[in-house]
């Protein structure tokens, strides 16, 4: 039997890196923040690279009426510009009195409030490059192969048992529900193991996953003769005080 335990993660915390579809090329690229501000995209195969600095301002008006005295309070969540003019016009919803007053407007950088809409991430409007079309209209995907990876331990697992620390806030509480229907774990693993969704890897994104694997589950990389495939695992075990026994098929006899 298989054990999930929910932790408290948002998708938040997933958003460090985005994997995408290279506007270019489109070969794996990704999304990451640079600095609090701005954002950026950077693909390894052809070197396609941009940074932008997208800013949204949300109104916040709140005060005192001068005729009435009582609350007046405003709030636009989502403006592109600021006003030019140094005050805007409100009215009194109590009394009607029209006044001018200096609004307060807060800045909000997109690469801090990036979110996933229809299989494309929002600061660049770039395609996930994790996702696959599932039965019923429906779209599996994950951000990048950390999120891949704990997505597939809660799809797999017999048991799976929920976190009561913001019980109704974590990600695994939020996912839809074609994902936490049993009936679909044996569809969705295959999704997830490659049969139909395919993906490439560099060695940095493979120490990741290999970070999050649980040691009964086994990995199978493919990749040409002689790229490194073997040192590469040796090496991150070695790291980890691991000794390792490296058998190659090919140079073994039958005997014994």
């Amino acid at each position: 039997m298989i054990r999930f335990k929910d932790i408290p993660c948002t998708l938040h915390d997933f958003l460090d890196i985005v994997l995408v579809h290279c506007p270019k090329c489109n070969e794996k690229a990704e999304v990451r923040k640079q600095g609090r501000k701005v954002g950026e995209i950077f693909c390894d195969k052809c070197g396609y690279y941009k940074k932008e600095e997208k800013v949204y301002f949300s109104l916040d008006f709140s005060r005192n009426c001068p005729n009435c005295g009582k609350r007046i309070a405003f709030k636009i969540p989502h403006i592109n510009e600021k006003n030019k003019k140094d005050s805007m016009k409100f009215p009194c919803e109590h009394c009607g009195i029209v006044e001018s007053y200096k609004p307060k407007y807060m800045p909000h950088y997109n690469i801090n409030n990036l979110y996933i809409s229809n299989g494309k991430e929002s600061c660049f409007n770039t395609e996930l490059w994790l996702q696959k079309a599932c039965k019923g209209n429906n779209v599996f995907w994950a951000t990048n192969f950390k999120h891949l990876e704990y997505l597939k331990q809660y799809i797999q697992a017999d048991i799976r048992e929920r976190n009561d620390f913001q019980r109704n806030m974590t990600m695994i509480a939020k996912l839809p529900k074609f994902i936490k229907s049993a009936k679909n774990r044996e569809s969705l693993l295959i999704y997830k193991t490659g049969k139909t969704m395919r993906v490439n890897i560099n060695t940095k994104e493979l120490k990741t996953i290999l970070d999050h694997t649980p040691t009964e589950q086994n990995i199978m990389l493919v990749g040409k003769h002689g790229v490194g495939k073997s040192k590469i695992l040796t090496d991150y075990f070695n790291e980890k005080g691991i000794k390792v026994i490296t058998l190659f098929l090919g140079q073994m006899s039958g005997k014994t």
